[in-house]
């Protein structure tokens, strides 16, 4: 049996075992990505310290790099839902695209207030908003459920600060680049969010029914969007001088628009607002326990990549790759295929993204800043579809929004498929360009 045989058989085992003890024995993700990584260190020959090492230093590098902006990233998405932020959202998207359209509405809704906050609360959140739209349109709820979490989900895989692009962008050594990683995740968002509002509005061409109350009036005060604004601005300018900057940057500019001080600033911003009968330590703990389970699934990641690192699989994977013809394209759709095959077992999909970036990093070496981010939104596509019964959003969308089961797989798990596939397609065409 040739080697490279040797090793995809390795790490299909691998992915195989990862998968079978988080979807069937239930234990934690973290402890899967250990284990597996453990596991694989003997298969390769390492000995105890070796494996050891290769832990210690991957869990410490990956976390270090990515782990502060996961905190901080949760923590600011909990500070906006308490400072009324959220409505300030709802009411400008509703005067830009009117409250006579709910689905684009809706779809614009979810993926913008999806940025800062966790998909499943952001549904729990909005959903009256979304029954209320469905409700004064004559549209049936379950239309209007589909654009909104369609919105939040495609936000929640694609675009910073969200813990999936955040903790590839960490394993795929693009930590000090999220400004790359959130410019293809925006971009990559706008055909989805475009097959979004065009596939719920053509299924709810025949489902009217009768138009009943309106929702409530919201007044918007703009500076609650600051804390949110400025953390993207300042991690889109970090790239922007990046590029256009010959050398390094000056010393107070990479300190202003690195990825952890722009969130710093902008959860800063959040606290200040929130008035000082709510401006107590419970809020920042929230978040940050909201927030450290992924950042531990994060750093196993990371611990389970640097054991591929440390072996020879690394150098085998790559010269492989390139002698057998392998482009970015193929890449691209090993990224989506293998993020969609684990998201579809086990269910979560920050570990998808976190353990598919993992596997990849061997293959990453000879990627430009842009392809690395391309990848790593072709990944979070994957990570997409399919949401089912073992995935905690897809119970979410069902519960709130009055969908028996067999509704929700009909409607709900078919569009994850169908925003994945076209989130691929997207990351295609632009590695054309």
């Amino acid at each position: 049996m040739s080697p490279i045989i040797e090793i995809l058989l390795l790490l299909a085992g691998v992915v195989a075992g990862i998968i079978l003890s988080i979807s069937v024995f239930r234990l934690h993700p973290a402890i899967a990505l250990g284990l597996a990584a453990i596991i694989t260190g003997f298969v390769l020959g390492f000995d105890i310290p070796t494996i050891m090492n290769a832990l210690y230093s991957g869990f410490r590098n990956v976390v270090l790099g990515v782990g502060i902006v996961i905190i901080l990233g949760a923590v600011l998405g909990t500070l906006m839902e308490h400072s009324g932020a959220m409505d300030t959202i709802i009411s400008y998207v509703l005067r830009i695209f009117g409250r006579d359209r709910p689905l684009t509405s809706l779809s614009v809704l979810g993926l913008v207030v999806g940025i800062p906050v966790f998909c499943d609360s952001g549904f729990i959140i909005l959903s009256r908003v979304a029954n209320g739209m469905a409700d004064q349109n004559g549209i049936k709820r379950r239309y209007t459920a589909m654009a909104l979490a369609g919105g939040l989900y495609t936000a929640h895989t694609l675009i910073p600060p969200t813990p999936g692009p955040v903790a590839a962008a960490g394993n795929l050594g693009m930590g000090g680049e999220l400004g790359l990683v959130l410019g293809s995740g925006l971009l990559v968002s706008i055909p989805i969010l475009l097959v979004l509002i065009m596939g719920t509005t053509w299924l709810s061409r025949n489902h009217r029914q009768q138009t009943i109350g309106h929702p409530e009036n919201l007044v918007p005060h703009a500076a609650l969007l600051l804390p949110v604004l400025a953390a993207m601005i300042l991690i889109s300018l970090g790239s922007v001088a990046s590029a256009l900057h010959e050398g390094e940057l000056p010393l107070w500019m990479s300190i202003v628009v690195h990825p952890v001080t722009a969130l710093f600033i902008g959860t800063m911003i959040a606290w200040f607002q929130i008035g000082v009968e709510k401006r107590k330590f419970t809020l920042w703990k929230k978040g940050t326990a909201d927030a450290l389970p992924i950042v531990l699934i994060t750093g196993m990641g990371g611990a389970f990549g640097q054991v591929l690192k440390e072996s020879s699989l690394s150098t085998s994977l790559s010269e492989t790759f390139i002698t057998s013809g392998g482009t970015f394209a193929h890449l691209l759709l090993i990224g989506f295929t293998g993020a969609l095959i684990i998201k579809t077992a086990q269910g979560s999909s920050t570990a998808a993204i976190v353990i598919t970036s993992s596997i990849l990093f061997p293959l990453t070496g000879g990627l430009s800043g842009w392809e690395t981010a391309l990848l790593i939104s072709a990944i979070g596509s994957g990570a997409m579809a399919i949401s089912h019964a073992n995935d905690s959003y897809f119970w979410v969308v069902s519960k709130f929004s009055d969908l028996s089961v067999r509704e929700s797989y009909q409607y709900f798990s078919v569009l994850t498929l169908v925003l994945g596939l076209t989130g691929f397609v997207s990351c295609w065409i632009l590695s054309l360009i």
